[in-house]
């Protein structure tokens, strides 16, 4: 990151670190950084197939 963006490493380790901070990313050590799910300030909640995926928040499934 720090290269695409012309940055020292110590700036854009800083970026990330306020960025951890304020709840926007988190770290999976030896994976990566990314971003936070905005409820929870985290990993999104595992979601399984046929989970209310594409639906309104509020609205009822489907009767099967």
């Amino acid at each position: 990151m720090a290269e695409e963006f012309g940055i020292a490493r110590r700036t854009a380790r800083k970026v990330i670190n306020a960025l951890i901070a304020e709840g926007l990313v988190y770290t999976v050590r030896n994976i990566g950084t990314f971003v936070a799910d905005p409820k929870t300030g985290g990993p999104p909640e595992r979601i399984e197939p046929g989970d209310d995926q594409g639906r309104p928040e509020g609205q009822p499934a489907p009767a099967e």
